[in-house]
């Protein structure tokens, strides 16, 4: 039972969030089903997290666009951009958003 309401509880978030346009890949319950329950809210977290800093200065990219590999060096370098202009990501929110994005990739390749 306490299973069942943590995945929607996570879908209502996931729900309530895109209210924005945005071309990510949802945190559906077949990939929240791989999560342990107490990790459902921090997958949410850097989803959000993801959306909110990359979404400010492009489109998005689905996690699968690119290899882990393209991911750990395309993250880092949107940061140090990103820290130019004036906004701040610190290092725990790219290494977030970093794990959002190659968890999500595996998740994918997995099906």
């Amino acid at each position: 039972m306490k299973k069942i309401l943590y995945i929607s509880f996570a879908v209502f978030l996931v729900a309530c969030h895109t209210t924005k346009t945005a071309k990510t890949t949802p945190v559906t319950v077949e990939v929240v089903a791989e999560v342990p329950n107490d990790s459902l809210v921090e997958l949410n977290r850097r989803k959000n997290l993801y959306e909110q800093h990359c979404m400010s200065c492009h489109e998005l990219q689905e996690p699968t666009a690119y290899s882990e590999e393209a991911w750990r060096k395309i993250v880092p370098n949107m940061v140090r951009m990103i820290n130019k202009k004036g906004m701040v990501v610190d290092t725990k929110t790219e290494e977030d958003i970093l794990s959002y994005l190659v968890f999500m990739r595996k998740e994918s390749e997995k099906k």
